[in-house]
């Protein structure tokens, strides 16, 4: 919150916009020392840690992909290797959908899509970082990961569906 009121109150003194009060953001960051939040990262992943992680992520997508884990967490194992296999930001995966059909429309706030025909992924302008719409190839192990996704869904447009018809929530 801290950073996006700062940011908006840059833009406006930036762009000639008159405020008749003081910098918004200033002052309470002065007063906390700091913004609050997580602080400095002091736990890092080591070179040993990696492989342990890739096999307890691998065990709850494949637990997810072959139908034995239905539980929410077997789809974030799916979500947490398609994300370090295509180094797509946590967003651009979750809001993920499927090539719509000839004739439908894609939801609202869908990042892009997945062709598996085309062994490719899109990532539309409005989401991505550079406003380019831009296509990305499928590479073996995340073609492969959302081809039983897709196989194992049902008829949601969302390749990662939460409740209601909307993306997975992870909060």
């Amino acid at each position: 919150t801290f950073s996006k009121l700062n940011t908006l109150y840059n833009y406006a003194l930036e762009n000639g916009y008159i405020l008749e009060c003081e910098h918004a953001v200033r002052p309470l960051r002065n007063k906390l020392g700091g913004f609050p939040g997580s602080g400095i990262r002091k736990v890092y992943l080591t070179d040993a840690d990696i492989p342990k992680w890739h096999r307890c992520v691998s065990e709850l997508a494949q637990g997810c992909l072959e139908g034995v884990d239905r539980r929410a967490k077997g789809l974030i194992g799916v979500y947490g290797l398609l994300i370090l296999y295509t180094a797509l930001r946590a967003t651009e995966a979750r809001c993920l959908c499927w090539r719509p059909d000839q004739g439908d429309t894609r939801p609202d706030g869908c990042s892009g899509f997945v062709d598996l025909e085309n062994r490719s992924f899109c990532l539309f302008a409005e989401t991505s970082k550079n406003n380019k719409t831009e296509v990305f190839p499928l590479a073996r192990q995340p073609y492969s990961i959302l081809k039983r996704l897709k196989m194992k869904g049902g008829r949601s447009p969302w390749v990662f569906p939460g409740q209601k018809g909307t993306p997975i929530s992870f909060c």
